[in-house]
């Protein structure tokens, strides 16, 4: 009944730029293609998750800034140009610190009077005094294997649990240019809506992962003064009648 009617869980007002307390009624309509299994979390006979559509309490209509309703939009627009279908293929980067301590304090972050500022502890890292034998110099970090590399193991297991459970279809993972282990995990070109939600199962597999070793998984845009930030290069293409429209 759920993946028809929708689960009526979902205060819209709580959710920062959807709707007023007024009109906060709303739908999660789970879609069953999104089914993953949750490896670390085995009780009570295992743990799924579903990727949901929003719809409006009452009109059961599609919620217009729902970012999945937003994709089909955009095919729908592609379509109406002309071509089939598009492809898209990113690349997601992120750290892997060892932890992330706050100056002076949470508060400090938070309220304006307090002042804050951050310190990275990681493996790598040049400044991290104590042995150097696994120092990874600023951009000095791209394709770097062990023992430079201190986050290899780490990222086979993400991929696996993303291949495995989340049926996330991976091409490669390495370490990128940037010290403290920043790395990227490529996943297979699909199209829009299903990679899109193929990018949320990476994010969440990352943190999850990461804090289940002990450490922070960090898709902040520059962390690391001086050194390269995070992005996520997107491979994409546009088809029509099996031809590519990007193919000169």
């Amino acid at each position: 009944e759920a993946f028809e009617s929708g689960m009526p869980k979902l205060d819209g007002s709580s959710v920062r730029g959807f709707r007023e307390i007024f009109e906060s009624d709303m739908l999660l309509v789970p879609d069953p293609r999104t089914l993953a299994t949750i490896p670390w979390h085995p009780e009570a006979g295992g743990t799924v998750r579903f990727i949901c559509d929003v719809r409006i309490g009452g009109s059961y209509q599609p919620y217009d800034h729902d970012p999945r309703a937003v994709a089909r939009k955009a095919e729908q627009t592609l379509a109406a140009a002309g071509y089939d279908t598009s492809y898209w293929g990113p690349e997601v980067e992120f750290f892997v610190f060892d932890s992330v301590e706050l100056i002076p304090s949470a508060q400090g972050v938070r309220d304006p009077w307090g002042g804050a500022g951050y310190l990275l502890h990681q493996a790598e890292s040049p400044w991290k005094g104590g042995p150097v034998e696994s120092t990874v110099r600023f951009k000095e970090g791209y394709h770097r294997s062990p023992p430079y590399d201190s986050t290899l193991s780490l990222r086979a297991e993400m991929a696996n649990i993303l291949t495995d459970h989340f049926h996330v279809t991976m091409d490669a993972h390495h370490h990128e240019v940037a010290t403290s282990a920043q790395a990227e995990l490529n996943i297979r070109f699909d199209e829009l809506v299903p990679t899109a939600d193929h990018i949320q199962d990476v994010r969440y597999v990352i943190k999850n992962v990461a804090r289940r070793h002990g450490k922070v998984g960090c898709l902040m845009p520059k962390p690391i003064y001086g050194d390269n930030a995070i992005g996520m290069h997107t491979n994409q293409s546009i088809w029509s009648n099996g031809q590519n429209a990007f193919y000169d």
